[in-house]
Parts: structure tokens; sequence; C-alpha cells
């Protein structure tokens, strides 16, 4: 009787232990997906907005917001930045928001209802965020009857990943700033050096003078013409700042694929480029910063350490951005904080702090430099 008793306890525990063992599957699957979900929708926040909010919707439409959804972002002025709407028309959803903003303005916290101007009417909406200072507000269909855990766990996700929004916008337009007010140390750094470039070019032709390379002459001529049109350009966007297409010779990819090219017929060095696929990918601010330190690395290889050989390669992978610029020069004497503290590269480093990144550049083995950069996707 004894044993029987201990033998049903035993298989009562068993049962117990798969049940359990099942719990924590699921516990690590949900776990999974949120993961997944937050990092997919941060990276949004920082390199499309807009794809983030479609994918913000659609997930609030899979869980919270059933069948029918708008989600508004605001501005800093409280004025709708950027909207998302599904399951109704846009014409619909604009008579919907007027009605729910208007009885949001004096209710407390929460959802709250309000009539709206179609056939099956109801429709209730929050604010993201605090009351007083919202960052934007989600509206539904109302009696949605959904565990209140459940609930503010997704509202919480759309207050962060507007959050990652702001700070985003607020990283880019600060960097834009210290674009502007380092105009004068941008001249000298990207600009100078290139004309330094060109009047190694000047030079080469100068020592050219026979009318037997009259087309050689005219070639190198149409060249650096081009190089100055360039500068000019480049002038510009230093003080306006610059800005990339997505694609085509204006992209990210593009431009540095221009400036390469010029600097390798300019120089005679031999420039090699590996270039993820999905740079484009990256937020402004990134962009930026890659693209002035790859001109700044490129440079100093050819204009001081005289490299005949220079490779730069950029990779992405789920959470890093990864960039290398290696040359065959002349390399550093001493390979030390002290080497980052040139203008170009003191300004360079500290745009890269402020992207939580980390810049690098030792002396290779058989002579030459590395410059190793690493910034977060996130």
């Amino acid at each position: 009787m004894l044993f029987t008793g201990l033998g049903a306890a035993v298989r009562q525990q068993s049962l117990l232990n798969a049940r359990l063992r099942e719990e924590m599957e699921r516990s690590e699957q949900v776990l999974g997906h949120i993961t997944e979900l937050y990092d997919t929708l941060n990276l949004f926040a920082m390199s499309d907005p807009d794809r983030g909010m479609e994918v913000l919707v659609q997930t609030l439409c899979r869980t919270i917001a059933p069948g029918c959804c708008i989600l508004v972002r605001y501005d800093p002025d409280r004025d709708a930045e950027r909207r998302e709407v599904r399951g109704m028309k846009e014409a619909e959803a604009g008579a919907v928001l007027s009605a729910v903003e208007e009885a949001l303005r004096d209710a407390g916290p929460g959802w709250n209802s309000s009539s709206g101007e179609t056939e099956d009417s109801d429709f209730e909406g929050t604010y993201i965020g605090e009351a007083a200072l919202p960052r934007g507000v989600l509206i539904r269909r109302a009696g949605a009857n959904l565990p209140e855990k459940q609930d503010l766990f997704y509202r919480g996700v759309i207050d962060i990943v507007f959050r990652n929004m702001d700070t985003h916008q607020e990283l880019e337009a600060y960097i834009a700033a210290e674009e502007k007010s380092r105009l004068a140390d941008e001249i000298h750094d990207t600009v100078i050096q290139r004309l330094f470039a060109l009047a190694c070019g000047l030079k080469m032709l100068e020592q050219k003078i026979d009318v037997a390379l009259e087309k050689e002459r005219k070639k190198q001529l149409s060249l650096l013409t081009r190089s100055v049109e360039g500068i000019m350009k480049e002038l510009r966007e230093v003080i306006y700042g610059k800005q990339f297409e997505s694609c085509g010779a204006q992209s990210f990819t593009g431009r540095v694929q221009a400036y390469l090219s010029e600097m390798e017929n300019l120089s005679g060095a031999c420039i090699q480029m590996e270039m993820d696929e999905r740079a484009e990918e990256m937020a402004a601010a990134q962009k930026i910063v890659l693209y002035r330190i790859s001109c700044e690395a490129v440079s100093n290889a050819v204009c001081h350490g005289r490299a005949r050989r220079i490779a730069l390669r950029l990779a992405l992978t789920d959470r890093e951005i990864c960039m290398e610029v290696t040359d065959s020069g002349s390399g550093l004497s001493a390979p030390t904080e002290e080497n980052l503290r040139g203008n170009g590269l003191r300004n360079m480093n500290r745009m890269v702090l402020l992207l939580r990144g980390q810049l690098l550049m030792e002396a290779l083995e058989n002579r030459g430099t590395a410059v190793r950069l690493r910034l977060p996707r996130g």
C-alpha cells in the first residue's frame, strides 16, 4: 500500500515536472519573440522611423487593437509627425482622430471612449507617455476585452520606441550642429587635404610638359578640373550639411566610391573597397561619421603615409557596424592615443563616442596603418 501511494506521488511529480518544462519552454519562446520584436523596432526607430511605425501598427492589430488601429506620433509641438492607419480609410481616420483627441483633452490616464463618425461608431484612445506631455496617441475600436498586463506591455513598447526615435533624432540634430560649428576644422581636414592631392597632381602635370604628351596632359587636366568641382561641392556640403540619397551616385556607397576613385586617380595608389550591401540601412548620423572617417583615413594614407595600396572594408551584423581602412604606407611612429588628437581624427573620435562606438588606429606589422571603427546598430 505504501509503495502504491509512493508510485502515484512519483507519477504526479513527473507530470508536474513535465508541465513545468513546457511552461519554461513557452516562456523562453515568448521572451525570444519579445526580444526579437524590440530589436527590430529599435533598429527601425534609428534607421527608418516610417517602417518602424508600420511594424508597430501591424503588431498592435494582432494584439491589443484587433482589426483596427490608428497610431500617431507627436513632434515636440504636439503636432502629428507620423500617422499609421490600419483597418479604415484615411478620410475616416482623420475624423476619428479629431474626435478621440477632443475626448482625451480633459480625460484621465488610460483608455477613454469617444463616439466616432462611422456606422459602427465607438472608438477609444489613450495617450502614449505622460498625459501632460504625450509622445503620441493610440486609437482602437471600443470594447476590446483584453488582459490589462498585455495592454500595458504593448503600450509600454510603443512608448520605448517613440523615446528611441526622439533620442536618435536629437542625436542626429546634435551631430549636424557639431558639423556646422566645426566648419573651419572640416575645411582644413577634408577640403584642404583634397587640395593637397590636387597640388600633387598639378606638380606631376608640370613635370610632363612635352608636345608628345598632349593627350595625356589633356586627360590629366580634365581629371583635375573635375576634382576642383568636387571640392566646391564638398565645401557647400560642409557648410549646409551632408545628405545622402537612398541609392545611386549620391547615396552613401556611391559617394564613398566616388571619393576613393578620385583619390586613386590623383595619387596613383590602388584603393579597394568592400561595402556591405546593407550599408544604406544605416542611420543618417552613422553615414556622416563613416563617410568622414573613411575620407580622413584614405587621405592620410595617401598624403602623409605615401601608401600605394589601401583597402576599405565595411561590414554590418545584426548588432554592429565595423569599418576598417588599412594601408601599406610609412605607418605610425608611435601608435598611441596621441595619434587621434589631430583636428580631423579628434573630431571624428568625438562623434564616434556620441554614437557609443569605438575608433582605433594602430601600426601594422609590415609597415602601414589600420584605422578600425565599431558602432552599435541599435
